[in-house]
Parts: C-alpha cells; structure tokens; sequence
C-alpha cells in the first residue's frame, strides 16, 4: 500500500487476460439512477460524477473505467483541482475504488490523449443502482457538458420532470412538491425554490393552487 497526495492507492498491473489498459471513453449523456442522488453520494455533482464514470465504466460484475484525471477535467470542464476532490470523496466513501498508474506513455496504455506524463488510474465502480418501488422515477439523463453549471439542481429536477412527462405522455404533470422532494431525496424548500426559480426563467409554468399543496407543472 502507498500514498499519494489525497489518495490512497493499491499497486495495480493489468490483468493477464487484458493486458492492455485502454482509456475509457466517458458519455456525453448518461444515465443517472435516482439511487444514486438519493443515496446522498456526496453533493448532487459528485453523484452525477459517479453515475457517468458508472454509466462508461466496462460492464463487468464489478465495472471499471480506465481514465486520468485530464481527462475527467477536460470532459466534465470542471477544473483538475476540483476532480481530485470528486475523486477523493468518492473514494473516502468506499464508493469507487482507486488502483494505480500507469503512464500513457507506457505500452500497456492505448487511445492515449495526453502527454507522456499523464496517469491513467483504474476506477472500480462498488456501489451499483438499486430499484426503488416507491419511486415513481428509477433514472434519469444528464448531459456532460452541463456538469459545471452552477445550478445543477434545477436541471436535475428538469430531467426528473420529463420523465414523469414520457411516463404520463401529457405535457402537464400534476404532483405534489412533497412528492417531487420524496423521490429525490431533498429538501422541501429547495424544490419549491427550484421550481419557482424554474417558472421565474421560462424553464416550466408552476400553476399553485391555493389551499392544496399539489401544483400544476407544464413543460415547455
């Protein structure tokens, strides 16, 4: 076992039945399991983090991502410094496991993007979806290039509304806000402000009706 600065890693050699490391390509749009935003993997970013490393990652039992740390900067645009944060939270809850390095220029490595110098950490994804039947919605998407939007929740709660929306097939959704913070998990407070923050820029039409707690919400 040995340290590096933040991370814990295991020394790691690729398997002898896969003996290349190739740099996973990570979606630009993937999949979010509501499990893991209610499951409260860190903040609302790093679980989306994690559910696009898990939505790549090659799907084997335990799945994994070949990747560096460039490159997670450089697909989600979120500064290095802050990735490594992402990374060492994730791995502080036993939620990704960290093995180690090789270098991009090692002949080990393939599809290589960044310099010689770059390394390219083996992530192993421990924590998996789970299905929750008292949820109405079970995933939801999420666009990589929306990572380093500074209101992540109200997009979150966007996609969360148009799957409600395919579900129904009607454009108008009558829920309860109550419900809305049940199934993801948050705050009462911080869906109603979501939502009024949502109509005040034109994202949905928020119809409340006075003396009930359920709301119309129309997409548009």
């Amino acid at each position: 076992m040995r340290t590096v600065p933040g991370i814990m890693l295991m020394d790691y050699m690729p398997s002898i039945l896969n003996p290349i490391a190739y740099i996973t390509p990570l979606k630009q749009e993937f999949t979010v399991p509501m499990s893991f935003i209610k499951g409260r993997i860190g903040k609302l970013t790093t679980a989306l983090v994690y559910a696009c490393l898990y939505d790549s990652a090659v799907p084997v039992s335990q799945p994994y991502v070949y990747t560096t740390k460039y490159e997670l900067a450089r697909h989600f645009k979120i500064d290095i410094e802050v990735i490594k944060h992402y990374m060492n939270t994730l791995y502080d809850k036993n939620i990704i496991f960290i093995e180690t390095p090789l270098k991009v220029s090692d002949e080990r490595v393939r599809n290589q993007r960044q310099d010689g110098y770059a390394v390219v950490y083996r992530l192993t994804c421990q924590v998996k979806p789970v299905f929750d039947n008292t949820s109405l919605i079970q995933n939801i998407k999420f666009k990589a290039k929306d990572m380093n939007k500074k209101d992540k929740m109200s997009l979150v709660l966007l996609a969360y509304l148009k799957e409600v929306q395919k579900l129904t097939g009607n454009s108008d959704i009558e829920m309860y806000p109550a419900d809305i913070a049940k199934d993801l998990n948050r705050d009462y407070r911080r869906i109603t402000r979501t939502l009024n923050n949502m109509d005040k820029h034109g994202v949905i039409e928020w119809q409340r009706k006075k003396h009930v707690n359920n709301s119309l919400i129309r997409l548009k």
